[in-house]
């Protein structure tokens, strides 16, 4: 068996404890809103797909003599934009603007289309199941015995 020399250090077994303690907090905070960080990613990354679009549809109107085009489909292939959008097959109005969303990606499963403020947003998470009622049960009233509380005699000086 190998002894210890005085010189030799390393980590006690409670410096050892508490930092996986801390380890294991960091874990419990970061952990659960890392779902959440990622989908308001999302959100902003397909509002921005939005304005790019918008600003394709643009430059290919400029460049077609007034003709707005269809579907974003027609700005991919047309080369004003450089990929197929990622969360949608976008369709715009007469004037440019995003119109009607087809979602066509895993991407924007976490994400809604909202139409009447015109952009992305964080999906609403379904709504918890109503609890189930329990009928009351009823007992009979229980008597509680009181008995007074027996006191020491005092003494009379």
């Amino acid at each position: 068996m190998k002894s210890l020399h005085r010189e030799e250090t390393g980590f006690t077994l409670i410096e050892l404890v508490i930092a996986i303690a801390i380890l294991g907090i960091l874990a419990a905070v970061i952990v659960p809103n890392l779902a959440t960080f990622l989908t308001t990613g999302d959100v902003a990354a397909a509002n921005t797909e939005v304005a790019n679009l918008e600003s394709a549809a643009s430059a290919y109107y400029a460049d077609n003599y007034g003709t707005w085009p269809t579907n974003s489909t027609t700005l991919s292939t047309d080369g004003y934009i450089s990929a197929a959008p990622k969360y949608a097959v976008y369709t715009f109005t007469s004037f440019g603007k995003v119109d009607t969303v087809t979602e066509n990606s895993p991407a924007a499963d976490d994400i809604e289309w909202n139409a009447a403020d015109h952009e992305w947003q964080k999906g609403e998470a379904p709504a918890p199941a109503p609890p189930v009622p329990v009928p009351p049960v009823p007992h009979p009233p229980v008597p509680i015995p009181i008995q007074p509380i027996p006191h020491p005699p005092v003494p009379f000086r």
